[in-house]
C-alpha cells in the first residue's frame, strides 16, 4: 500500500495548486468589489470602444509575433519561423488551462523540442529569454519612475531608484562577458542547478551582441504593451499619464506572474489600482482597464489553440515536464 500513496500525493499536488490559487483570485476579487463599486467598474467596461478593443488585440498579438521571432532568435538551430510561432502561440494557449509564465514556456519547449538539435540550447535560450523580459519590465519602470518628476521627497527617491537600475543595467551589459565567465567558473560542477547556471553564463558570454538584439527587441514590445493599455484607457474615459503607465503596468504585470493567482486575475487589477491611487487617479475606471486587458489576453490564449488546433501539431506538454525558469516575465 505505501507505493501507491506517492503517485496519488504527487497527484493530487497540480490539483491543490490550482484550487489555492483560484481561492486566492476569489479572495482578490471579493475585495476589490468590496471597496469599489462594481457598477463604477462595469460603467468603464461598457465604455471600451469595439474597435479600439479589437486593434489592440490586433496589437498584441503582432507584439507576439515579435515575441515569438526574439525567442526563436535566442534558441537558435536555424528553425523555420513558422515552427517557432506555433509553438510560441502554443505557449499562450497553454496559459489558459495553465495560468503563469512557466506553464506557457513549458508548452511552447515542449513542441520545439521535437524539432531542435540541442534540447539544452533550447532550454538556454528559453531561461535567458524570459530574463531579459523581466529585466526589460524592470528596466521600463524605472524609466516611467525617472519621468514622474522630482515634486516632493517620493519623487525624488523615485528618480534615485530608477537611475540606479538604469545604470546597474549598463554596467552588466558592458561588464557581462567578464560576469559571465566569473559566473561560469563558479557554477561548473555544483549538480544540474550549477550546470544550467554555468550553459546560461556560457551562451551570455558568447553572444552578447544577440542578447542585446533580443534586449531591445523586448524594450520596443513591452513599451507597445503599455502604449497598447493606453489606448484601452483613453477609449474607456481613463488617466493617459504616459509616464505612470511606464511605472505603473510593467510592475502589475510582474506581481501578477506570482504563482499565487489564476494567470494574474484581479492581482493585476488590483496592483495596478493601487498604484494609480498613489498619484490621485480614481481606481474603478483603471480596474476596468485591467479587466478588459484580462479579455485581451484569453483571446490571445483562445486564437493560439485555433492555430494549433488547425495546424493539427498541438500537442501538450509532457506529464512531470519541470518548468523552463524562474515565475517573473
Amino acid at each position: 500500500m505505501p507505493t501507491d500513496a506517492a503517485p496519488q500525493k504527487s497527484q493530487s499536488r497540480p490539483f491543490l495548486a490550482t484550487g489555492l490559487k483560484l481561492l486566492f483570485t476569489a479572495i482578490v476579487l471579493a475585495v476589490i468589489f468590496h471597496f469599489v463599486s462594481f457598477e463604477e467598474i462595469w460603467a468603464g467596461i461598457t465604455r471600451t470602444n469595439p474597435v479600439v478593443w479589437a486593434c489592440v488585440l490586433v496589437g498584441f498579438l503582432a507584439g507576439h509575433v515579435f515575441a515569438a521571432f526574439k525567442w526563436g532568435l535566442l534558441v537558435g538551430q536555424k528553425l523555420p519561423f513558422p515552427i517557432i510561432l506555433k509553438a510560441h502561440f502554443a505557449g499562450l494557449a497553454a496559459n489558459i488551462a495553465l495560468p503563469g509564465v512557466a506553464g506557457g514556456d513549458v508548452a511552447r519547449a515542449a513542441i520545439l523540442a521535437q524539432k531542435v538539435t540541442s534540447k539544452s540550447r533550447l532550454v538556454t535560450g528559453s531561461i535567458i529569454d524570459r530574463l531579459i523580459d523581466v529585466g526589460v519590465l524592470v528596466l521600463i519602470s524605472a524609466f516611467g519612475a525617472a519621468l514622474l518628476g522630482t515634486a516632493g521627497q517620493t519623487g525624488m527617491w523615485l528618480q534615485i531608484i530608477a537611475g540606479a537600475f538604469i545604470a546597474a543595467g549598463l554596467v552588466v551589459y558592458l561588464t557581462l562577458p567578464t560576469l559571465a565567465r566569473f559566473v561560469e567558473a563558479k557554477a561548473a560542477g555544483q549538480g544540474k542547478i550549477g550546470q544550467m547556471v554555468s550553459d546560461i553564463a556560457h551562451y551570455m558570454a558568447a553572444h552578447r551582441t544577440r542578447i542585446l538584439i533580443c534586449a531591445l527587441l523586448s524594450i520596443t514590445i513591452q513599451t507597445g504593451f503599455v502604449g497598447l493599455n493606453i489606448v484601452l484607457a483613453w477609449s474607456m474615459q481613463g488617466p493617459t499619464d504616459i509616464a505612470i503607465w511606464l511605472f505603473a503596468w510593467p510592475l502589475a504585470k510582474l506581481i501578477a506572474t506570482l504563482p499565487i493567482s489564476l494567470g494574474g486575475l484581479g492581482v493585476r487589477e488590483a496592483s495596478l489600482a493601487a498604484i494609480f491611487a498613489a498619484f490621485a487617479y480614481a481606481s474603478p475606471v483603471v480596474i476596468a482597464v485591467g479587466f478588459v486587458w484580462q479579455t485581451i489576453l484569453i483571446s490571445t490564449g483562445l486564437i493560439g489553440l485555433g492555430v494549433q488546433a488547425w495546424s493539427g501539431k498541438f500537442k501538450s506538454a509532457p506529464e512531470g515536464a519541470e518548468p523552463l525558469g524562474t515565475k517573473h516575465g
